[in-house]
């Protein structure tokens, strides 16, 4: 009983070591994520006595119409209080899907496979990879929902310097999707009609197939779904 202790111990340790040699940024996204917990808590609860404060500034602002403080408080710190102003409903199986990076890398294809390994929903079977000079367009014709979205934000996390875009057409709708850096797994984009959304890796996005329209959001891109179909029609 003793050794076959020892020996989970060993594989463990092993596994452990595997893990973080194969994906170091998610083990350092982990552990830092563990490390600001604490004084994540800490500021919600300091938060929570400084509200009645908050409040008459709010109120001292909104009367004399200044505003010199709340445009420094962090009125809303998680992606989860995104609003939902309507959804659009989507078959998301019906869309031609390709994910558009400026760089020509041959990282591309290994990148993608290491998202394929790491979550289940990629689905990579008949996908393809054109090059022009400057960019190179993935269609990934097999991957629902859920694992476009994770390739995007997989290969945003990964390709730093470079922008990358996902754009889904099924003819008639047409939207393009970006990962947003700044929020909390989540995805921002804008349809072939001008309406902003937002989609989080929270949701079963395979089973609820559809985009939170808000205007409000900022989307910080000057790519239209226009110019995104002529790069793929120049590189097919």
């Amino acid at each position: 009983m003793k050794y076959v202790f020892e020996g989970l111990i060993i594989i463990g340790i092993v596994a452990l070591i595997v893990t973080i040699i194969k994906y170091p940024k998610d083990v350092g996204r982990g552990i830092l994520g563990m490390l600001l917990l604490p004084f994540e808590r800490m500021w919600g609860i300091i938060r929570f006595f400084l509200l009645p404060l908050e409040l008459i500034i709010l109120y001292l602002e909104k009367k004399f119409e200044v505003n010199y403080l709340t445009k420094y408080i962090d009125r809303e710190p998680s992606t989860t209080k995104k609003k939902t102003k309507e959804r659009k409903q989507i078959n998301f199986q019906n869309f031609r899907k390709y994910i558009i990076v400026n760089s020509t890398s041959e990282q591309i294809e290994s990148e993608l496979n290491e998202a394929d390994e790491c979550c289940p929903e990629v689905n990579l079977e008949d996908h393809s990879i054109a090059r022009t000079d400057s960019y190179s367009v993935i269609e990934i014709p097999r991957t629902g929902f859920y694992g476009y979205n994770f390739m995007i934000q997989w290969l945003t996390n990964n390709f730093t310097k470079n922008q990358i875009v996902g754009l889904a057409s099924n003819g008639r709708t047409r939207f393009l999707t970006i990962s947003n850096t700044e929020g909390d797994n989540d995805m921002i984009g804008r349809t072939n009609t001008g309406k902003k959304f937002w989609v989080s890796l929270y949701d079963d996005l395979d089973n609820k197939q559809f985009l939170r329209i808000n205007q409000e959001l900022e989307l910080n891109s000057e790519l239209t779904t226009e110019s995104l179909e002529k790069m793929v029609k120049n590189a097919m």
